[in-house]
C-alpha cells in the first residue's frame, strides 16, 4: 500500500453526481500536498455523461464501479423497509461492498456519505489510527441515548449483545463516515458476516448501518475505535439541544464539535443544493460547491442560484432595490448606491456608497469581528460554551 495514498469509498446513483462531486473535492483542497486522494465511487444507474462530470475533479484518482453486477447479494432487501422514508432506493447497502470488490492492495479505506462535507485533513486522521483498529466512527451519541425509542428493534437481536448489557462500552455508531482496514477485514470475512446478518434480519431498520453495527461495532467491538464527534456534525441537529448523559463523550466534547466540525453531515430529507431547510452550515457546502468544478453543471439544478430582483416604494417612488442570489445580499439606495452587501459570513455597511462598517462571522457561528471603515478593528467576540 502506498502511504501517500488515502483511499476513500463513496457511492449513490445517477441523482448524487454533483453532490458526490463537491463531497470529493472538499476532500481534496483540505488533504495535504503530499498525499493524494484516490476515490473509489461505487454506483448505479451512471452512464457517459455522469463519468465525464465527476472527472471534472483533478488532483485525485478517481475510479468508478458499477454495481448492478453485485446487487444480486441484496434481492432480499426493499427500500420500503428503510427507517428513513426519504431514501427510495438501495444504495446505502452498496457500501458493505467494501471488503468485497476493492482491489486486494487497498489496506484500508474511508467511506464517506455523498451529503457530507470535509474541512479537514483526512490523511492525518489514517495516520493517527492504529493497525489493531477494525473499523473507527463518531457514536451516534443521541440514538444511544434514546435507544429505547431509536433503537429499539435491536433488543431481541443476539448480535446486539454486547449493546443490549453495556451501551456505552459498545455503543451504536453512525456509518456515514468510518474507517475501515480492509486487509484485517478480508481476513476476518467481515463480507460473509454481513450477508448472514441480513439473511437472518432481513430489512433492517437502518439497512446497511444495523448491519455494520451488528458486525463491526458489535461482533468486533473490541476493534472498534470512537472518533472525536468533531468528524460527524449532522448539520439538521440544533446546538442548544441537552444531550444529557452522554454515550462515550462527555457533554462539552459535543458541544464543542458544533462549533468546530471536521466533518459537515447534512443527513436528513433537507440537502443544502435543494431547499433552505437545511438547520445548521448551509453556506459551508455552498461555499465549496461555489468553488468547485461543479458549480455550472447541468446534471442539477439549485434553485437558490437564480437571482431575484426586490424594489422597495415608499409613495410609490422607487427607493431600494435588493437583489438576492444564493446567500448573497446586495441592498441599493435607490438601485444605485450601495446600503448593504451580505455574502455568507460576512457583511458590509455603506452609507451614501461610503464604506462605514464590515461585520465578519465565523462558519461555526462562535466568532465576531466588526471593523469601522472596512479596515479599523473596533470589535471581537469569540462564543464560549461551559
Amino acid at each position: 500500500m502506498n502511504d501517500n495514498i488515502v483511499n476513500i469509498v463513496l457511492t449513490g446513483d445517477e441523482n448524487y453526481v454533483v453532490p458526490m462531486g463537491v463531497a470529493m473535492f472538499s476532500i481534496v483542497k483540505n488533504l495535504k500536498r503530499t498525499k493524494k486522494a484516490r476515490f473509489f465511487l461505487l454506483v448505479s444507474g451512471w452512464g457517459e455523461k455522469q463519468e465525464k462530470e465527476i472527472r471534472k475533479l483533478e488532483n485525485c484518482i478517481i475510479e468508478i464501479i458499477h454495481v448492478e453486477q453485485y446487487l444480486n447479494y441484496f434481492d432480499k432487501q426493499s427500500a420500503k423497509n428503510f427507517k428513513l422514508g426519504y431514501i427510495k432506493n438501495l444504495t446505502p447497502y452498496y457500501r458493505l461492498l467494501i471488503p468485497k470488490i476493492l482491489p486486494d492492495d487497498i489496506d484500508k479505506c474511508f467511506y464517506f456519505d455523498a451529503d457530507m462535507i470535509c474541512d479537514a485533513d483526512l490523511s492525518a486522521l489514517q495516520d493517527s489510527i492504529p493497525d489493531n483498529i477494525l473499523t473507527a466512527a463518531v457514536a451516534e451519541f443521541v440514538a444511544n441515548e434514546d435507544y429505547e425509542i431509536v433503537l429499539k428493534h435491536v433488543k431481541e437481536w443476539k448480535e446486539f449483545s454486547a449493546f443490549n448489557q453495556d451501551r456505552f462500552n459498545a455503543p451504536y455508531f453512525n456509518a456515514g463516515f468510518f474507517f475501515m482496514n480492509l486487509k484485517m477485514a478480508k481476513e476476518l470475512k467481515v463480507f460473509d458476516d454481513f450477508m448472514n446478518f441480513l439473511k437472518a434480519h432481513p430489512n433492517p431498520p437502518y439497512a446497511d448501518q444495523d448491519t455494520l453495527n451488528a458486525i463491526c461495532g458489535q461482533k468486533y467491538h473490541d476493534k472498534m475505535l470512537f472518533l472525536k464527534p468533531n468528524w460527524n456534525v449532522f448539520a439538521d441537529m440544533s446546538f442548544d439541544a441537552d444531550f444529557y448523559g452522554i454515550t462515550v463523550y462527555p457533554y462539552h466534547m459535543v458541544k464543542e464539535a458544533f462549533f468546530a466540525p471536521y466533518i459537515y453531515h447534512y443527513a436528513g430529507p433537507n440537502k443544502p443544493w435543494q431547499n433552505e431547510d437545511c438547520l445548521n452550515y448551509i453556506n459551508v457546502w455552498r461555499k465549496y460547491f461555489s468553488l468547485s468544478p461543479f458549480y455550472n453543471s447541468n446534471l442539477m439544478a439549485c434553485e437558490y442560484k437564480k437571482k431575484k430582483i426586490l424594489w422597495v416604494s415608499v409613495f410609490g417612488i422607487p427607493t431600494a432595490k435588493i437583489t438576492m442570489k444564493s446567500n448573497e445580499y446586495k441592498s441599493y439606495l435607490f438601485g444605485l448606491l450601495p446600503i448593504k452587501r451580505c455574502y455568507c459570513d460576512k457583511k458590509k455597511y455603506y452609507f451614501l456608497g461610503i464604506p462605514v462598517l464590515k461585520l465578519l462571522c465565523s462558519k461555526t457561528g462562535d466568532i465576531h469581528s466588526g471593523y469601522l471603515f472596512f479596515f479599523l478593528p473596533i470589535i471581537k467576540a469569540k462564543r464560549k460554551d461551559k
